[in-house]
């Protein structure tokens, strides 16, 4: 997996608090280097004016989906151990169960002395 970090919010501004110790933002995108979906193209006419039946085929595979997963959580639990963490922005993430680790968290891992790993 590979993970790559933005330093700003990747969408609407108007949604964002009003509130100075959450001016900053780092988004994270996890993207599979050698996925086992594909997708496809087919031409269904000879007319250029016809379009293709394309198909881009993301996350087709199961094992594509558990390691997104497996990529999503870790990727969190990183960044959580590092001092530029001061929580998560509810939209977007998924509900986990209360009491798991991977459930939406505030302050880092480093601050509560919590030194787990997220797990499945």
């Amino acid at each position: 997996m590979l993970m790559g970090l933005v330093n700003a919010f990747l969408g609407d501004h108007s949604i964002l608090p009003e509130h100075p110790a959450t001016e900053q933002y780092v988004p994270m995108g996890l993207y599979t280097a050698y996925p086992y979906s594909r997708g496809s193209i087919h031409i269904r006419f000879p007319d250029v004016d016809v379009p293709a039946r394309f198909d881009a085929g993301f996350l087709n595979h199961p094992a594509d989906l558990k390691k997104q997963v497996w990529a999503y959580k870790k990727s969190r639990d990183i960044y959580r151990r590092t001092q530029a963490y001061q929580g998560e922005f509810e939209m977007g993430h998924p509900k986990f169960k209360e009491g798991s680790r991977a459930a939406l968290s505030t302050g880092s891992v480093l601050q509560r002395g919590d030194r787990r790993v997220c797990r499945r």
